[in-house]
């Protein structure tokens, strides 16, 4: 009796064993798929680790779903979403945008149907999970703000509107050829043509064994571009020179920063090329790299396709006439085609160039030949960080407006890099907005974006239209890093976004400037004292404001700063100084450079305080390092001693590793008793820069007595607003 209980035991045990290892609880193709419901609690199990859950749900249109795969005895998920027909993947996710290893996905349905879930795990992991699926509003994490440009007279602002999906919503690849892989670098294009948005990106990529490993430039499509619907082409676009059959020329080694333009059919890829120490150059030729470090060439490879691409030339890369060819490095190229350029040079190239170690700063050549750009004719162009993408918007009010997408630190935490866009009329000149940089949606996981790529039509340049008069579109693809720089690199991901941006022209009526809610004689009032400041202010005469004074050569120090007396403990550290590229003068090619802590200058000025006038000092700074600061001031010279006149100073608040201008202002009302003293600028700060100092005078006569009568009042308003229309022709 007790023998047949045993064994009865054992059987049903052994069964539950069987069970539990080979079942599959799910369908695992399309056509098995199991039929959940809204809000019905799925419990599923993966095992083995290879296994995936495939599932069939209806959703109806303009309907929030929210998808969600829970954690159960499985530690990590990922999470699929296709279309009505099975294949085409509409989104993906690996880690809960919410936080945790979880999966979940947001989806708003454009078209009623039957839509298709797969349900997999990280790696190898095997568990139990959970799936659910709700209609849910997707959380608003939109980021608008408004930018205004004074330099830009015909724009009086821009909206910005941006969404980012998470780190890795692009590209997500963790593994290449059983080793670990990184993404960067990455190119975004619309190809018109074939209706796709194309990711051209930086990263390794290795073959198991390791007979190909190293870098390369990958390609990814979407039909929408939206965050976790893009797809991989299986391998590198074309192999690296010693894959290729040339294993002892130039480009034989690691080519990343991909560019790619299509013009009339034909596409454009420019990348860089590695050139190791003691490698042959480009040319001349049988000379070698002479530089103690890697130094690069820029390639082309073109294609009618944008898939298959053949190489332009084993001679040369596309930059000609080096002066020093064997210790040049050209590196972190920008390409894009401006059809209106005044001299029929269309193509544009922008580079960053290092010369024996010593960078020299971006520049740009204008060409009329893709293949061909001739060294000599590079004009230095004031970009900031290195490896992003230009694009413009041909018809912007006052013309074409170029814009940049790079990054910035995010100013209420400054330890985080958010992306960001640069601006300028001439591709040369590069400005961000007056209230500071523009910060767009990043990477809310602990990622930080750099190397950044937008979306042109085409790889061109031109954004795409969003429909609206003045109203812009793209998709923006970041590489997520906590830093730019190794090893942390060498774990980067691919998170992309949506941007739109409008473009509010400036008035051409009063408008509800004052924002009460009506156009009334409050926005003529201010219309009016615009127009009077622009009549009545006066530029103050400074000595070497903008610090050209001496001559400098890039990269040189000059101990002091000329009619700029030192102040401070350190006045050591109060130097002129001619920067390279990531960080060029505003005005000029010298900057005045304050290096440690109360390092500053200041200027006794001929001009003295007059009555009824608002002074406005201006100066534009950098900031360099987390530890920067500076302060700026007017003051009055009263009895020998300094004494502060009306609000003098403000500290520095702007983002890092960028220009801004800094303003402080008074009034000469509010200190009668300094009315006839000599001004004094004064300037200091900590690991700052500062370039172009300039000081207005404002007169406080916006209404005065125009018409005689000995009364100053609305009547007089009138008169200048009169005045002021038809001089505008505004009528």
């Amino acid at each position: 009796m007790n023998k047949f209980k045993y064994t009865v035991i054992l059987t049903i045990l052994t069964l539950t064993i069987i069970s539990t290892a080979y079942a599959d609880d799910h369908g695992d193709s399309w056509s098995t798929s199991t039929v959940i419901n809204i809000d019905e609690v799925v419990n599923g199990e993966i095992d083995p680790g290879t296994d995936e859950d495939y599932f069939k749900i209806h959703f109806d249109s303009g309907i929030d779903y929210e998808i969600h795969l829970g954690l159960g005895s499985l530690t990590d998920t990922k999470l699929w979403l296709y279309n009505t027909d099975g294949t085409t993947q509409l989104g993906y996710n690996d880690d809960d945008p919410q936080g945790g290893f979880d999966s979940r996905i947001y989806y708003t349905c454009l078209a009623q149907g039957d839509y298709y879930i797969k349900a997999g795990s990280y790696s190898t992991n095997v568990g139990t999970y959970t799936l659910t699926v709700s209609s849910s509003e997707a959380p608003d994490t939109t980021v608008r703000s408004k930018r205004h440009f004074n330099s830009y007279p015909e724009i009086d602002s821009i909206d910005f509107e941006s969404n980012f999906h998470g780190y890795q919503s692009a590209v997500d690849r963790d593994w290449t050829g059983g080793d670990r892989a990184y993404d960067y670098s990455a190119h975004v294009i619309y190809d018109v043509t074939e209706g796709l948005y194309r990711i051209y990106a930086g990263g390794r990529w290795r073959e198991s064994g390791g007979a190909i490993d190293g870098d390369h430039m990958l390609r990814y499509e979407s039909e929408t571009g939206v965050g976790n619907s893009w797809s991989m082409a299986t391998g590198p676009e074309f192999p690296q020179g010693k894959d290729d059959g040339y294993p002892d020329l130039w480009f034989r080694h690691n080519y990343m920063d991909p560019e790619i333009m299509k013009v009339d059919g034909t596409y454009y890829c420019y990348t860089e090329a590695q050139i190791d120490p003691g490698d042959p150059v480009d040319y001349p030729t049988g000379a070698v790299n002479e530089f103690t470090s890697e130094i690069a060439r820029i390639q082309l490879h073109t294609s009618t396709d944008g898939v298959n691409w053949n190489r332009w030339s084993t001679q040369r890369g596309v930059i000609t006439n080096i002066a020093q060819p064997t210790l040049t490095h050209t590196h972190h190229h920008e390409a894009l085609y401006v059809p209106w350029d005044a001299d029929g040079k269309p193509f544009w190239l922008y580079f960053a160039i290092a010369i024996d170690g010593t960078q020299s700063g971006y520049h740009r050549i204008r060409s009329a030949d893709p293949t061909t750009f001739d060294w000599n004719t590079k004009e230095v162009a004031n970009l900031a960080q290195l490896g992003n993408q230009i694009g413009y918007i041909e018809d912007a009010p006052g013309g074409p407006l170029f814009i940049r997408i790079t990054f910035t630190n995010e100013k209420n935490n400054t330890s985080r890099t958010v992306p960001s866009f640069q601006f300028s009329r001439n591709g040369l000149q590069w400005i961000i907005a007056d209230e500071g940089a523009v910060e767009l949606a990043g990477s809310d996981e602990s990622k930080n974006c750099y190397f950044l790529g937008f979306s042109t039509i085409d790889g061109k340049g031109q954004l795409q239209s969003a429909g609206e008069d003045n109203t812009y579109k793209a998709v923006y693809v970041a590489t997520t890093s906590q830093t730019p720089m190794a090893p942390e690199i060498y774990y980067s991901e691919l998170g992309c976004g949506e941007v739109t941006l409008k473009i509010n022209p400036e008035s051409t009526f009063a408008g509800d400037i004052d924002k009460n809610g009506i156009s009334d004689l409050g926005d003529v009032a201010i219309l009016a004292q615009q127009w009077q400041e622009t009549r009545t202010q006066s530029v103050i005469a400074i000595t070497n404001g903008s610090f050209e004074d001496p001559t400098l050569t890039d990269g040189q120090w000059h101990s002091s700063v000329v009619d700029w007396p030192n102040i401070g403990v350190a006045g050591e550290d109060a130097k002129t100084y001619r920067p390279v590229n990531p960080y060029n003068a505003t005005d000029g090619a010298n900057i005045f450079y304050a290096g440690s802590s109360n390092a500053g200058v200041y200027q006794t000025l001929a001009a003295t305080i007059e009555a009824n006038s608002t002074y406005k000092l201006q100066i534009d700074v950098f900031g360099i390092g987390s530890t920067a600061w500076c302060y700026s001031a007017i003051q009055s010279i009263a009895g020998g001693d300094l004494a502060i006149a009306g609000k003098l100073g403000v500290t520095m608040s702007q983002p890092l590793y960028q220009w801004n201008t800094m303003t402080c202002t008074f009034n000469s009302n509010d200190v009668p008793d300094h009315i006839g003293k000599n001004m004094q600028i004064l300037i200091w700060g900590m690991d700052v820069m500062v370039d172009n100092v300039r000081l207005y005078k404002i007169t406080d006569n916006l209404i005065s007595d125009i018409d005689g009568d000995l009364d100053v009042d609305l009547q007089d308003l009138s008169l200048i607003v009169t005045d002021w229309l038809e001089e505008e022709s505004w009528h």
